[in-house]
């Protein structure tokens, strides 16, 4: 499921098509029927999180540096900014 860039609704995936080992394209259909948009995804495998156990030789995907335990999962490694109300501190007091 992907939501449609013109209306944000749910689109689901209809076609799939594979032109190489580690690209692949889709067509998505949107749900919304006052949108009907039919767009097409490509998806890419990017880089290496683990190593493939049976590895095919024309694959070249860089490996992924191990992530430092705590630290965010975001792919830019810049600390993650919260909204304002998530960073007040909570008071209760008893009464």
């Amino acid at each position: 499921m992907m939501h449609c860039p013109h209306c944000d609704g749910r689109s689901h995936g209809r076609t799939s098509t594979r032109l190489s080992p580690t690209y692949r394209e889709a067509t998505y259909i949107c749900q919304n029927i006052a949108c009907g948009h039919v767009f097409v995804v490509g998806m890419e495998a990017i880089r290496t999180l683990r190593p493939s156990a049976l590895p095919n030789p024309e694959v070249k995907l860089p490996i992924a540096p191990p992530r430092a335990k705590g630290t965010p999962a975001n792919d830019n490694n810049e600390p993650v900014q919260l909204p304002p109300a998530a960073n007040d501190t909570v008071r209760i007091e008893a009464g």
